[in-house]
């Protein structure tokens, strides 16, 4: 979920470096944190702005390219969690069930397809032969 940033008070603007604004001689769009970079391509979206959009959207990606890549359509997806296989029930039967029909691919001495089950046998079966 996004949270909003706080808008900064004169005193914290200041505080930031020049080097961590899009537009360092003005100051305008500060890129300093990730928040601050997405707040900065959202109000980059707006009508009165959409002229610093481009200049805001090269700044954010070459500092925070996986902001960048959220940021589609004039807003942000989710951040996407990634799952360990071992952690899903259901990815991890399928692996075992994959696992278990290539071991019985390994163990065939001629790879005879009607004693195998499953396509995805039978194209290991091939590229096995096309190898040797």
């Amino acid at each position: 979920m996004q949270t909003q940033v706080e808008e900064l008070t004169p005193e914290q603007r200041k505080k930031i470096k020049k080097g961590d604004f899009v537009f360092p001689e003005r100051r305008g769009y500060p890129i300093d944190t990730e928040e601050r970079a997405m707040d900065a391509l959202t109000m980059a979206r707006w009508p009165k702005n959409k002229k610093d959009f481009k200049m805001v959207f090269a700044a954010v990606k070459k500092r925070y390219p996986d902001v960048a890549k959220r940021f589609m359509d004039g807003k942000f997806t989710k951040k996407q969690e990634s799952v360990k296989m071992g952690d899903h029930p259901v990815l991890r039967e399928r692996l075992e069930s994959i696992r278990a029909l290539i071991a019985e691919a390994d163990d065939l001495a001629s790879c005879d397809p009607s004693s195998i089950t499953g396509m995805f046998v039978q194209e290991m079966c091939d590229k096995k032969q096309q190898q040797n």
